[in-house]
């Protein structure tokens, strides 16, 4: 049996230690997800017309700042209003504030899968698909809630075979130096084609 001095002891021990856990002490959910250094972004088609040439537009993100990043949710936010209150850490356990600086978006244009799965949109172009896919182009955008900022690409890097070998698929790799950007902002790339129509967008949030 415990005294009544050691009860309220270990009481107010219980308390202290309740005080100092991150997060709500009571009544949440958590979760947790771990980054790596490579994030697919996900798969988009178009359907060259009138060629009917059917191609895949693939993405992924390529950051080794972002191995280990651990993002963690809980519910009720800490305000109490009942929302998602969410936190990004980085892999030696310190808060993150701002995305990584270095990072480059690795994009594929094929015709060589055809993933039906997929519903492509139809686009017109009477060019060469070689010559098309070479005058792809791409844009990187950060969000904050409805503003906007562009970043400017520091290299494009063609992968693969080069230029004056015709082939029906290519890669890019695109290199950005991000300047404080928040990870509450969203980054989207956009993928846009050589007459300058908008292809896809490929999204990327740390929160």
């Amino acid at each position: 049996m415990f005294s009544g001095f050691h009860s309220r002891y270990l009481a107010a021990i219980v308390a202290m230690l309740v005080m100092a856990l991150p997060g709500p002490a009571q009544d949440y959910t958590s979760s947790e997800f771990v980054f790596h250094s490579v994030v697919p972004l996900g798969v988009e088609a178009i359907v060259l017309q009138p060629a009917k040439t059917r191609i895949a537009l693939l993405a992924t993100a390529e950051c080794p700042g972002l191995e280990g990043v651990r993002r963690v949710f809980w519910q009720p936010q800490e305000t109490g209003d009942g929302g998602v209150g969410g936190k990004v850490y980085a892999k030696d356990g310190k808060q993150m504030t701002y995305f990584p600086r270095h990072i480059s978006f690795r994009v594929t244009a094929t015709a060589r899968e055809k993933l039906i799965e997929l519903e492509p949109f139809d686009v017109n172009s009477n060019m060469d698909l070689n010559q098309y896919l070479l005058g792809l182009t791409f844009k990187l955008r950060a969000y904050h809630g409805i503003n906007a900022r562009d970043l400017t690409a520091t290299k494009v890097q063609l992968l693969g075979p080069p230029a004056k070998v015709p082939y029906d698929a290519r890669s890019f790799r695109v290199h950005f130096n991000l300047d404080k950007v928040s990870i509450e902002d969203r980054l989207v790339l956009e993928l846009w084609s050589p007459d300058g129509q908008r292809l896809a967008k490929f999204h990327l949030e740390l929160l």
